[in-house]
């Protein structure tokens, strides 16, 4: 079966490009016929990853308001796909989008083409955290489909009074329709952490990164530490 998969928060800067970045490459490894979408209007950041050959479509109008007809676009381009697509959507048009989809039903309408669609949402820890819990709670509230969380730790631990996330009670209530939740581990700031910014300002895959002469032996070495810190999460779900 093929699957859709989008990306989708409200605010900025929490990971939401890096998810789809290490989404798109991981689903190369298992040899699926790839489209790789950007609809962020601002900010391209997954469209900067030429190695994925990310296509981008602007689906919304100056006043960031969805236009349904490139958005329709959009989506008769994933239906034809014959294989798995990867959706990067913007921050600024989350709530416009979400309100699109929703009314207009086109995850059902995907759905109805034998495609499954999956939802991918990063949390952060810090001063972002409680924005990108609302933006979670918002997509569960607007949809039925199975939920991807990407825990980020960027930023810090994704906990409120010494509690973790899967001891929340609004872990505990999506749990049964969560497709999973995978974890992006804090990282030391001058090793894997400093690795991992110079792989993704230059908007590089792990496998160009490991072929850089600018990366060291060391610096390949924590690279594929993380990366498979990552894929060993994703392989045990039903990709």
């Amino acid at each position: 079966m093929h699957t859709v998969h989008f990306v989708l928060m409200g605010k900025g800067g929490v990971g939401k490009s890096m998810v789809a970045s290490m989404l798109a490459q991981y689903l190369s490894t298992l040899n699926r016929n790839l489209l790789c979408a950007d609809t962020d209007p601002t900010n391209k950041t997954f469209a900067n990853y030429k190695a994925l050959d990310v296509q981008h479509y602007n689906i919304s109008d100056e006043k960031l308001k969805v236009d349904t007809r490139k958005f329709d676009a959009l989506i008769n381009r994933i239906a034809e796909h014959a294989g798995d697509c990867v959706v990067d959507t913007g921050a600024s048009s989350f709530l416009p989008l979400m309100h699109y989809l929703h009314e207009n039903k086109m995850f059902e309408l995907l759905e109805s083409t034998g495609r499954r669609v999956v939802v991918h949402t990063p949390l952060v820890g810090g001063q972002a955290m409680d924005e990108t819990i609302r933006g979670l709670q918002k997509i569960l509230e607007f949809f039925s489909v199975p939920v991807l969380i990407w825990v980020n730790e960027y930023f810090g631990l994704v906990q409120k009074d010494g509690v973790s996330f899967k001891e929340t009670s609004l872990y505990k209530d999506a749990k049964a329709r969560l497709f999973g939740v995978a974890y992006f581990e804090e990282l030391t700031a001058d090793t894997s952490g400093q690795d991992v910014g110079d792989m993704t300002r230059q908007y590089l895959t792990f496998d160009e990164a490991l072929s850089s002469p600018q990366f060291f032996f060391a610096n390949r070495h924590r690279l594929m530490n993380v990366r498979k810190a990552i894929y060993d999460q994703l392989v045990k779900l039903d990709f």
